[in-house]
C-alpha cells in the first residue's frame, strides 16, 4: 500500500470486533492514528486499554511505523499520559489544558511525559489535561515505552 497523505484501515477480528485506524504520512514518516475499536453488543474499547496499546505497539513495530496517535477525551487523557502518550506542551496549551498555562515552576518541562516525571507536574497534568491529541513513540527504550512498562507493572489488571 502507498500512503500519500491518509490511508484508512479497517480490520475485522474473528470475534466480530472491528478496529478503525488511519495511516498518516507526515513530516516525520508514518503515524498510526488509532480511531476506534468496536465490539458488537458492548461498549467500544477505549484507547486506554493496555491490551489494545500493546497490540498496536507490536503492529507498528512490525510495519516500521514511527508513532501512534490518538485524540483523547478529558476522561481518557490522564490514563493515556500514565501509559506513555505524550505531546509537546506548546502544542496543547492552553486550548487542551482547560485554559491553563504552566506555572513558572513547571515551565522548563517541554512535554507531557517530562511533567509526568515530577509530583507537581503529574498533579498539573491530572488536573488540567483536557482533550489533547497525544502520540506514543513505539521505539524500544523511548520515554513512551518506559512509561508504558511502568504502567503495566503498577496496573497489572489493565
Amino acid at each position: 500500500m502507498t500512503v500519500t497523505r491518509y490511508g484508512q484501515i479497517t480490520t475485522h477480528a474473528a470475534d466480530g470486533s472491528t478496529h478503525y485506524s488511519y495511516l498518516h504520512r507526515g513530516a516525520n514518516g508514518l503515524t498510526l492514528w488509532a480511531a476506534g475499536h468496536h465490539v458488537p453488543g458492548a461498549v467500544d474499547v477505549a484507547p486506554t486499554s493496555a491490551t489494545r496499546l500493546a497490540a498496536q505497539i507490536r503492529t507498528v513495530r512490525a510495519l516500521g511505523i514511527g508513532s501512534i496517535f490518538v485524540k483523547a477525551t478529558r476522561n481518557e487523557a490522564w490514563r493515556l499520559a500514565l501509559m506513555g502518550y505524550d505531546s509537546p506542551i506548546h502544542a496543547i496549551m492552553p486550548h487542551e489544558t482547560s485554559g491553563q498555562t504552566l506555572p513558572p515552576s513547571l515551565s522548563r518541562y517541554p512535554t507531557v511525559q517530562a511533567l509526568m516525571r515530577t509530583p507537581t507536574g503529574r498533579a498539573w497534568v491530572e488536573r488540567y489535561l483536557a482533550t489533547p491529541g497525544l502520540s506514543f513513540d513505539p521505539r524500544t527504550g523511548s520515554s513512551s515505552v518506559q512509561a508504558f512498562s511502568l504502567y503495566l507493572r503498577t496496573h497489572p489488571s489493565s
